[in-house]
């Protein structure tokens, strides 16, 4: 329980021009081309509460949650869900 606890104050999550990263008890990581859906589910005004979370799915089908706490990565997630709907229209 404490590692659980340690693991989730020292996790980052990290996005590049071509990947989306997380530390965690299990690494995460996918190619940001790969990306064939996205949403940010989040609950406006209890962020702080509540965490927002990017739900990713890939071509294979496979999907991955990635948590974020910080405004810029949020506002990342946010343009990362616009670009992956104009991308599939």
């Amino acid at each position: 329980m404490l590692y659980t606890l340690f693991a989730f104050y020292t996790s980052k999550t990290s996005m590049s021009e071509t990947h989306l990263k997380q530390t965690w008890i299990w690494d995460k990581e996918v190619a940001l081309p790969e990306l064939v859906y996205a949403k940010l589910i989040r609950v406006r005004g209890l962020d702080w509460l509540i965490a927002p979370r990017l739900y990713v799915r890939t071509m294979m089908g496979k999907f991955h949650v990635f948590y974020a706490s910080e405004k810029p990565m949020i506002d990342a997630f946010e343009k990362l869900v616009i670009s992956i709907n104009q991308r599939a229209l």
